[in-house]
């Protein structure tokens, strides 16, 4: 599931077949052009987090725009970080190291990082895998809103069937490859 994600996101590319992601076929790209096409149109939680542990909170939210000139920072981007902390939870752990946090918290970390971008396409790994119920809840329905506010698509995988009741469509991944 994990490796269906990575080919969507143009991480890995298939050895045939075509990857088509708003309009762009992404594995006819080079590695530059798609890591630039991942950071400007995709948010992908992974479910590792992918936290940089020298990092804090506020500079792993803002890694993508420091290690890729394709998308440039500015105050909006700033005010944007912290609005999302703020309704993930995390506002208060700004300056903290991943080594600090809970589970949960190195999650919505990775949620706020992803949703940054205001990404067309959201990639979500097990995003709700690391969280109690209330902020299951409150992840869940972020993620739905932002689906909404940047007019995007949500892909995840997840084991969670309470998260389920959110999408327009389900695919059982034992059924896939009947499709």
């Amino acid at each position: 599931k994990t490796t269906m994600l990575n080919i969507i996101a143009g991480i890995i590319t298939p050895q045939e077949g075509l990857v088509k992601v708003n309009d762009q076929i992404i594995n006819k790209l080079e590695d530059a052009e798609r890591r630039n096409f991942r950071i400007q149109r995709i948010g992908f939680i992974f479910q590792d987090f992918k936290l940089i542990p020298y990092l804090n909170v506020m500079d792993n939210i803002l890694l993508p725009y420091r290690i890729n000139s394709s998308i440039s920072m500015n105050n909006e981007t700033l005010q944007s970080a912290v609005s999302i902390a703020e309704e993930l939870g995390i506002k208060d752990k700004m300056k903290k190291y991943p080594s600090k946090l809970s589970q949960g918290e190195r999650q919505r970390v990775a949620i706020c990082r992803a949703l940054l971008n205001r990404p067309s396409l959201i990639l979500a790994d097990e995003p709700t895998g690391n969280l109690d119920p209330e902020n299951k809840k409150k992840i869940m329905d972020i993620l739905f809103d932002s689906v909404d506010k940047f007019k995007a698509t949500l892909i995840t995988v997840t084991h969670d069937h309470d998260m389920l009741r959110g999408f327009d469509r389900i695919i059982d991944f034992k059924n896939f490859q009947e499709i």
